[in-house]
């Protein structure tokens, strides 16, 4: 982009060209997620391609500002569903599965449904996965620092 679509004295609107770096924390606060100043992240505001939240915090911010938001589970990666953690007899499962825990897996289900899962324990006899986001049901903060702004056109 050339330097004259930046915009410098107005804020970030929806349609406009961002550039953000962010550093994001779990509740206890470690970190999980940072783009570092090497690498930030270009989206759109407006076109979903971040969490809604951060959209909305992100607008209205000028070049050079830093803003810390605080998003609860369900502005984030939703409530943690127990209908989503599945036990399953180890004799039930095909002979080239054979995860440990931690590992993401996919699970084929009837009809043609793919789900992505976490092993969360295993035992001689059966084991457990976990469909949802492992971020589900937890409070996460995201520091933001607004790079730039390239205007909408």
């Amino acid at each position: 982009m050339e330097p004259s679509q930046y915009a410098t004295t107005r804020t970030a609107r929806r349609g406009d060209t961002v550039v953000v770096s962010y550093v994001a924390r779990r509740q206890n606060g470690t970190v999980f997620a940072e783009s570092g100043d090497d690498a930030p992240l270009q989206l759109t505001l407006g076109e979903g391609q971040v969490l809604p939240a951060l959209e909305q915090a992100i607008e209205g911010m000028l070049p050079g500002g830093v803003k810390t938001v605080r998003l609860e589970p369900e502005a984030a990666y939703g409530p943690h569903r127990p209908e989503l953690v599945h036990r399953v007899p180890l004799a039930r499962l095909p002979e080239d599965l054979d995860p440990d825990v931690g590992e993401r897996v996919e699970l084929h289900q009837p009809p043609d449904t793919i789900r992505r899962a976490t092993v969360t324990a295993r035992t001689e006899s059966e084991i457990v996965f976990d469909a949802n986001h492992h971020l589900a049901g937890q409070a996460i903060s995201y520091e933001l620092r607004l790079v730039a702004i390239r205007r909408a056109s």
